[in-house]
């Protein structure tokens, strides 16, 4: 069983005993954080590109039944 965390995405640093590392750490893991902003991640970066492309090639064109429609700014 791995005793080793690694979190990125989550925040965990904090001296709160409450907090998600406090209790991590007491439950035995070796915790390192990582206190960098999502966005420095690249697959996170080519993500977002791609996500930019296929809204400007028009790929999200149908919006979903249960969401209301996007407003129009003239």
């Amino acid at each position: 069983m791995y005793r080793f965390l690694l979190s990125e995405p989550f925040p965990v640093e904090c001296d709160d005993k409450e907090s998600a590392k406090s209790q991590l750490l007491q439950a035995g893991f070796k915790v390192d954080t990582y206190m960098h902003g999502l966005g420095e991640n690249t697959a996170i970066q080519d993500i977002y590109v791609q996500h930019v492309k296929d809204a400007m090639e028009n790929k999200y064109n149908e919006r979903g039944k249960d969401r209301p429609p996007i407003p129009v700014l003239d």
